[in-house]
């Protein structure tokens, strides 16, 4: 999370009330820091300077000054680590998982939803949802295991609803994503677009944790999609909103309590 925290006020520092020249260094710094936290952060490096230069018009100059110390920090990891995976954890990744994409994907497009249930009452996700759902359940495409079902494991009850299940989560991505898109296009929104790229790039980087897969990789993706969820009005009024999301919030650190955070 610190290094989430790193790389949001890297991105923060576009809007910062300070000098130009000020604030693409602390930018640079930032993002450094994010970099040797979490080396994962590195996703971030095209969706910063494209802000950069969508808001502020950043010359080469001061792009070159922006990746100054954030590639001083990838070849200080290189140098120690001999790549960008820590000695020992060579295991975790080594290859790329689509089927953790999927889920990655999936995730988001729940939390999106979540964050502005506006999304779900489109005709977009509609089709999205219909099509995928009816087309999984009658190919197979995807078939993996859930953890949470009521069916026998390896049973043909089992399957369908495993079809069911990934059906109808990838309808939802498509139909949350192809919303969000749609909207950022009609307001010619490049900032938004950031946003979405971030977001995507999120959902692409869990593909190479190969081992297992993780929710809490996908947290970084909160962030961006709380700025794509201000674009919809909520239907359910912003107080009842605000409600849900505390109610969510106390819900969230409870359950945090099982992974022994604290005593």
């Amino acid at each position: 999370m610190l290094a989430l925290a790193f790389a949001l006020g890297a991105f923060a520092m576009v809007w910062a009330p300070w000098n130009r020249l000020a604030r693409i260094i602390l930018s640079g710094t930032l993002f450094a820091l994010a970099v040797l936290t979490r080396q994962t952060s590195l996703i971030f490096a095209l969706p910063l300077a494209a802000l950069w230069y969508a808001v502020e018009r950043i010359k080469f100059v001061e792009l070159i000054l922006l990746a100054v110390l954030p590639t001083v920090a990838l070849e200080t990891l290189l140098m120690l680590w001999g790549g960008l995976t820590p000695p020992g954890q060579e295991h975790l990744s080594g290859g790329f998982s689509l089927p953790h994409v999927i889920q990655a994907g999936i995730y988001c497009a729940v939390m999106g939803c979540i964050i502005n249930p506006g999304y779900v009452l489109n005709r977009w996700m509609l089709v999205a949802l219909s099509t995928t759902l009816i087309g999984n359940i009658a190919l197979g495409l995807i078939e993996e295991p859930v953890l949470l079902t009521l069916f026998p494991e390896h049973s043909y009850s089992a399957a369908i609803f495993s079809r069911a299940f990934f059906g109808a989560g990838i309808g939802l991505a498509f139909g949350y994503f192809f919303s969000v898109a749609a909207e950022a296009w009609a307001n010619r929104s490049t900032t938004d677009a950031v946003w979405i790229g971030s977001a995507v790039l999120v959902i692409i980087s869990c593909g190479a944790i190969v081992a297992q897969f993780s929710s809490r990789y996908v947290v970084a993706a909160i962030p961006f999609l709380l700025l794509l969820g201000r674009n919809r009005a909520y239907p359910i009024g912003a107080k009842l909103a605000l409600a849900l999301m505390i109610v969510g919030f106390l819900l969230g650190i409870n359950a945090l309590r099982g992974y022994a955070l604290w005593v």
